[in-house]
C-alpha cells in the first residue's frame, strides 16, 4: 500500500472510522454551524501535520461543507488549494472530487 494515500492516525481521530465526513454529516442534520467548526478544526490538523494526503482530503471535504453553506467563494478557494495540491501529489481521486466543487474553466 502507498502510505502517501493514508489518512494521518491523528486526522482520523477527530472523527472515528471516517474522517472529515461527520463535518458533512453535521449540516445535513441541521447543524451548519457544528459542520463549519469541526471542518476548521479538521483543516488546522491537517495543516499542522504536514501530511499532504490528508491535507488534501481536508481541502476537499471542506469545500463540500462550505458548498452546502453557501459560501460558494470559500468552496472555490479550498476546491482549488485541493485540486492543485492533488495534482502535484497525483492523488488522483481528490483532484477529480475536489473539481466537481470547482467552478470556472
Amino acid at each position: 500500500m502507498n502510505l502517501a494515500c493514508t489518512i494521518h492516525p491523528a486526522l482520523s481521530r477527530i472523527s472515528g472510522n471516517l474522517p472529515l465526513l461527520p463535518s458533512a454529516c453535521l449540516w445535513h442534520l441541521g447543524y451548519p454551524d457544528r459542520a463549519l467548526h469541526r471542518i476548521n478544526e479538521a483543516l488546522a490538523l491537517a495543516r499542522n501535520l504536514s501530511h499532504s494526503f490528508s491535507l488534501a482530503y481536508a481541502l476537499s471535504i471542506a469545500s463540500l461543507v462550505h458548498q452546502l453553506r453557501r459560501d460558494e467563494a470559500a468552496a472555490q478557494e479550498l476546491a482549488e488549494s485541493a485540486i492543485k495540491l492533488s495534482t502535484e501529489h497525483e492523488f488522483v481521486h481528490w483532484t477529480t472530487w475536489a473539481g466537481r466543487f470547482a467552478v470556472g474553466p
